[in-house]
């Protein structure tokens, strides 16, 4: 199931949901019908480009999003809630990992640095 907590957006006023599943962390932005599947089901705006589109498929824009951060999830797999502890988790996750991103991203501006300067 992907776990979601309604929140109320502070530019509209109107009431939507944040999910969390397998795909990361998003926003639900379309829930209703579609034409590429029987059943209702929830478009979603990625935090991260875990996506597979920008919130149309097949030729149908449901919602907008930027490229690679929409998915849709059947409404049966949504719930109402994200635990803060997964929250807290895959934020501290994300954090390490941009640590050590920029570490490697130093080590490498070093070693260009030091080509650089042997030419």
């Amino acid at each position: 199931p992907i776990p979601c907590v309604p929140w109320q957006s502070q530019t509209s006023g109107q009431y939507q949901r944040r999910v969390h599943g397998e795909e990361g962390i998003g926003v639900v932005r379309y829930l209703a019908d579609v034409r590429f599947a029987s059943g209702e089901w929830a478009g979603v705006e990625l935090v991260e480009k875990n996506g597979i589109h920008d919130g149309s498929v097949n030729g149908r824009r449901y919602f907008k999003c930027r490229q690679g951060f929409g998915i849709f999830a059947e409404i049966g797999k949504v719930q109402q809630k994200i635990y803060p502890e997964e929250l807290l988790e895959r934020v501290t996750l994300l954090h390490k990992e941009k640590k050590t991103l920029k570490k490697e991203n130093d080590k490498l501006l070093t070693r260009v640095t030091e080509l650089e300067d042997v030419r």
